[in-house]
C-alpha cells in the first residue's frame, strides 16, 4: 500500500512541474493543481506566521 502511495506523490509532483512550465495538460487536473498549491500557500503563510 505504501507504494502506492509514493507513486502518487511522485506523479502528483511531476504533474505540478509540467503544469509550471506551461505544458498543456487536461482541464480537470490543471484545477485540481491550482487548488493544491492555494492550499499549499495558505499553509505556507500559517506557518511562518507562527514562527514569529
Amino acid at each position: 500500500m505504501a507504494v502506492y502511495f509514493y507513486i502518487g506523490n511522485e506523479g502528483l509532483s511531476i504533474l505540478e512541474n509540467l503544469h509550471a512550465l506551461n505544458v498543456p495538460i487536461p482541464k480537470g487536473i490543471a484545477k485540481y493543481i491550482e487548488q493544491l498549491s492555494k492550499e499549499e500557500d495558505v499553509q505556507n503563510y500559517s506557518q511562518s506566521s507562527n514562527e514569529k
